[in-house]
């Protein structure tokens, strides 16, 4: 009979543990895929400075992606990308440049407060 108990709660535990686990599997989830939605809203609303640091033109761009050029202009003005117009733009302008710059914006929002750029960085490390 003592035995039958201790089967018993053993099940229980490991029940209630395994709800954890899921409840905890679930929530880590969320929170991966609010990130994601937190960095692509980011993204899109530094699609104008991006394009700046690119260097690439707004007609260029613009054709490019199949669109007129004063069109392009307003939607930039006004930040009302389609996630499609994102991609593509994206997808045109990506280079190191704005790689490092949207990877600042993201650290930037990460820990916000005074940061240093890498150079300056390597410059204090003497590296």
């Amino acid at each position: 009979m003592i035995l039958g108990r201790k089967t018993m709660d053993f099940e229980i535990i490991k029940n209630i543990f395994n709800l954890q686990l899921n409840i905890s599997y679930n929530t880590i989830k969320i929170l991966i895929m609010l990130e994601f939605i937190e960095n692509y809203l980011l993204l899109k609303k530094q699609i104008p400075n991006l394009i700046k640091k690119s260097g690439y033109r707004n007609d260029f761009i613009a054709s490019k992606i199949g669109m007129r050029p004063d069109y392009f202009a307003v939607k930039k003005q006004r930040g009302n990308w389609s996630e499609e117009e994102v991609a593509k733009i994206i997808r045109l302008i990506e280079n190191q440049d704005v790689a490092e710059y949207f990877d600042s914006i993201l650290i930037k929002n990460c820990f916000p407060g005074k940061t240093v750029t890498s150079k300056e960085f390597e410059k204090r490390m003497g590296w």
